[in-house]
């Protein structure tokens, strides 16, 4: 079992946002990884591939995310599961 503090979390600071790695694997995790993502208002992403299935939920705020040409509209409450890509 791997017991990860506070302090051990990961912060990376975009213009985007504040990205805080709660678990992963580099940091003991088996294999999956959690993370917080506080973004900006008005902020646009990059687009992203993914090697693994990938749950999201939102706590605050909305926002449009894209998969597929597809447009998603989410907002606080929304449990999104994303395949891999």
């Amino acid at each position: 079992m791997t017991v990860n503090l506070g302090t051990d979390s990961r912060k990376i600071t975009t213009p985007n946002g504040v990205m805080t790695t709660l678990a992963s694997p580099s940091q003991g995790s088996a294999g999956q990884a959690v993370w917080r993502v506080d973004a900006r208002p008005g902020m646009v992403g990059p687009v992203h591939a993914f090697d693994t299935e990938l749950v999201w939920t939102w706590l605050d705020g909305a926002a449009v995310v894209e998969l597929g040409g597809e447009r998603h509209e989410v907002a606080a409450g929304t449990r999104w599961c994303c395949p891999r890509t």
